[in-house]
């Protein structure tokens, strides 16, 4: 993925909630994240070789979302919203859990 430059100002404007995103874009977004996550390798374990990958976060998802970090939770009430932010939750435990089961995420 091509990291797209954006002017200060631009930023300022994206990173404090001013974009707004439907239930199925946010979705969608949260899909795109969780595969650039995948994609995106950060470290190798030096005793198996395995790749680490970037981890998939709340705060990255806000970042990439390009909102402030309450957008996705103050989402969770929202009507139409309800399970799209079921899902981006499950989707970070899930990954925070097979990390740890695996010990994939503790390179040293």
């Amino acid at each position: 993925m091509k990291e797209k430059r954006v002017k200060k100002g631009e930023r300022l404007l994206r990173i404090h909630g001013h974009t707004k995103y439907t239930p199925k874009e946010l979705l969608a977004k949260t899909n795109e994240y969780e595969e650039f996550c995948k994609q995106c390798i950060i470290a190798e374990d030096p005793k198996t070789g395995m790749k680490i990958t970037k981890p998939f976060t709340k705060s990255g998802l806000n970042l990439f979302l390009g909102v402030d970090k309450d957008y996705v939770k103050d989402k969770e009430d929202a009507e139409g919203y309800e399970e799209v932010v079921a899902v981006i939750n499950e989707k970070i435990v899930n990954y925070a859990e097979e990390r740890l089961m695996t010990g994939s995420g503790n390179v040293t």
